[in-house]
């Protein structure tokens, strides 16, 4: 005698889908979270030591960001990082890496990038490709980023190094008057550590 058990466990698979993608990706613009993100940075890193190659980390952060959720509401704000995040998604190459990491801030990692001046220019396309125009509840606003430039090796050979020199030269970005990208430098290390 035999006796046959089926169990339908699609629903089940499905579930462990969902959750694991909970788990890895921002829900509001699905790309990859600060985890997806450091361990794709990590393989990144690994690739770009092996074969010899460069590779730059982008810190993006969207400026006056407060004054949109707390002037136009939170539905606003989230429209602004749906429309930023389907920029830079759009144009970094498949090779590229963006992640949403906290509120109001992106990485991106530029694999195999030849050199400082491709990173710049890459740089200054996102920052005038979110520049444009953007439509918002009926109403066009004008939605600027502050971007930090890191480069691998020259300024860190790990992923914290490079996500903190990268974060360091943002701000000064912003200091300088925003809307605009900063290539890290170790003056820019220095001069925090005066400010401490």
């Amino acid at each position: 005698n035999y006796v046959y058990v089926m169990l339908d466990i699609s629903e089940l698979k499905q579930y462990q889908s969902h959750m694991e993608r909970l788990a890895h990706h921002d829900g509001l613009t699905g790309l990859p979270n600060r985890v997806l993100f450091e361990t794709l940075l990590d393989q990144a890193l690994e690739r770009a030591q092996r074969h010899g190659l460069q590779l730059a980390v982008l810190f993006l952060d969207i400026d006056g960001f407060k004054k949109i959720n707390d002037g136009r509401g939170h539905a606003a704000g989230d429209a602004v990082l749906g429309e930023v995040a389907e920029r830079l998604t759009e144009r970094l190459r498949a090779s590229d890496t963006v992640a949403r990491i906290a509120g109001d801030e992106f990485l991106v990692v530029l694999d195999d990038i030849a050199d400082e001046g491709a990173a710049a220019r890459v740089a200054a396309e996102l920052a005038s490709l979110i520049g444009e125009p953007v439509r918002i509840e009926g109403e066009e606003m004008i939605v600027t980023v502050s971007i930090g430039v890191a480069l691998y090796p020259r300024d860190g050979t790990d992923a914290q190094s490079l996500v903190g020199n990268a974060d360091a030269a943002m701000y000064r970005a912003k200091e300088e008057g925003r809307n605009r990208y900063c290539l890290y430098t170790e003056e820019i290390t220095a001069s925090v550590q005066r400010r401490l």
